[in-house]
């Protein structure tokens, strides 16, 4: 679904993935579902759900991508300061 660019329909899937018994299971699905989020444009929620699938089911990968997403939202956030003093 994903490489057809059908990002909802995926995210289906891994709601229900989400009531799987494994929790390697359940971490792929937050992880995956912090990418949905991220094409979404949504960082806050990307990371969150990032940070969730490291803290509750260990995915290592997701604790890498959390702290990427923390330090875009940081950059981006950085942006807006200076861009708020920048002349039209």
């Amino acid at each position: 679904d994903v490489r057809r660019n059908q990002w909802e329909e995926a995210e289906g899937h891994w709601n229900l993935a989400m009531q799987n018994e494994k929790d390697k299971i359940k971490g792929r699905a937050l992880y995956n579902k912090a990418l949905a989020a991220e094409v979404r444009g949504d960082l806050v929620t990307a990371r969150n759900l990032a940070v969730e699938s490291y803290e509750k089911y260990g995915n290592k990968r997701a604790r890498r991508y959390s702290m990427e997403l923390a330090q875009r939202i940081h950059d981006l956030g950085r942006l807006d300061e200076q861009m708020q003093g920048a002349p039209e």
